[in-house]
């Protein structure tokens, strides 16, 4: 039978005083709260991997699935078109 894995533990810091971490591709020290994985921080990942994870539904999605807005510091929404159209059939 397999072993069941615990994926919380896949990303655990394992010394705790660790605040910072450098980028691998832009190379700046960054919150460890804001990275996406343990190497690259969350403005780089869409352009390293062509994906950016939802902030409402957790699912990683191709970039294609976002919309562009200069606001934010990668230039795309934090939340997919699909929950972006589901919380505007949602409020009307």
């Amino acid at each position: 039978m397999a072993k069941d894995y615990d994926n919380s533990l896949k990303y655990a810091e394992k010394n705790c005083n660790i605040k910072t971490r450098r980028c691998v591709f832009c190379s700046k020290m960054v919150s460890v709260d804001k990275l996406e994985t343990q190497k690259t921080c969350s403005k780089c990942y869409p352009e390293s991997k062509g994906k950016k994870r939802c902030q409402r539904c957790l699912i990683r999605r191709p970039v294609s699935c976002f919309s562009k807005n200069k606001l934010t510091s990668d230039n795309y929404l934090n939340q997919c078109k699909f929950c972006v159209k589901e919380s505007r059939l949602i409020s009307t």
